[in-house]
């Protein structure tokens, strides 16, 4: 059942302060200490740094804060369906996207074609593990329902659906300091005796086919493939350890210590959208009017 406890977490954690959100709730700040600690007790795990200053959330207290967001708008749609079962159906299409995720050619889609315009979409942040350039798990239509995908899903391809609406040039994101960095347009000449981190995790299909034919065309270059996904934490571990990503080209302002430079390949990444199969018939209504616009581009 909803613990009203999150009600005092949520206004503790948005006012960094006990004091404050005791004021705000009406309640003594020691009645409201005894809340959190109770919390916390329950959890398992402690939600807040304190000190003088006032409270800062823990890691686990930002987890929380995340779960928090998301059970009050699973329980508001509950209230609402339950209230109007008959717009359940009508209600907004959920599109999963985060800063990594290129929108433009989606949007321009969607704002250009009459049968698309009429569907109601809400955007849904996720985390940046969960971008545009891996198969998303649409798996909870609490938290999103359409998401942005390299290829379809390997570890899901019977329940999930997709169809791609772009493409990407692959280009190597090169730091900084790399004395590669400095060149316009690369070679494969230019690549011989480097390494090149080309993650698996969301596109191993267009991995597997990328690193078998470069291993074909030039012995001198090593390609790696770990089983991750293109998120922050391995753009900045590239920028900080001078190692070359292989990386599509919607990438390139993302990260001040990358440079992407084009490559003399024709390689591209598929960019399109996913869904589960057995969504609610708004999605498959939308996804189905999405696929005749890009089948007749």
């Amino acid at each position: 059942m909803y613990n009203h406890y999150i009600d005092s977490f949520l206004c503790v954690a948005q006012n960094s302060s006990i004091n404050r959100a005791a004021e705000i709730l009406y309640i003594s700040a020691t009645a409201l200490q005894n809340q959190m600690k109770s919390l916390e007790k329950k959890l398992g795990v402690s939600l807040f740094k304190r000190s003088s200053q006032g409270v800062v959330l823990t890691e686990n207290g930002q987890a929380f804060l995340w779960e928090c967001h998301r059970l009050i708008d699973t329980s508001e749609d509950v209230i609402r369906n339950t209230r109007h079962p008959l717009q359940a159906e009508k209600a907004p299409i959920r599109l999963g996207t985060s800063v990594l995720s290129p929108t433009e050619g989606f949007i321009r889609l969607c704002q250009s074609h009459p049968e698309l315009r009429k569907y109601r979409i809400q955007i849904v942040s996720v985390p940046a593990g969960i971008n545009s350039i891996v198969p998303l798990k649409v798996q909870n239509p609490d938290l999103f329902e359409i998401g942005f995908a390299a290829e379809p899903s390997i570890e899901s391809f019977t329940e999930t659906d997709f169809v791609p609406f772009a493409r990407y040039e692959l280009c190597c994101a090169v730091p900084m300091t790399h004395p590669l960095a400095q060149k316009a347009v690369l070679t494969l000449p230019d690549l011989e005796g480097e390494v090149l981190c080309f993650p698996s995790r969301g596109n191993p299909g267009l991995t597997h086919d990328f690193t078998d034919a470069l291993r074909r065309e030039c012995t001198g270059i090593k390609v790696v493939s770990p089983p991750i996904f293109y998120d922050f934490d391995l753009l900045n571990t590239c920028a900080e350890e001078g190692r070359i990503l292989v990386s599509p080209a919607s990438l390139k302002n993302i990260h001040p210590g990358l440079v992407h430079v084009p490559v003399e390949w024709d390689w591209f990444m598929p960019y399109g959208l996913i869904w589960k199969k057995d969504a609610r018939k708004e999605v498959l209504e939308f996804t189905a009017a999405f696929r005749k616009v890009v089948q007749e581009q």
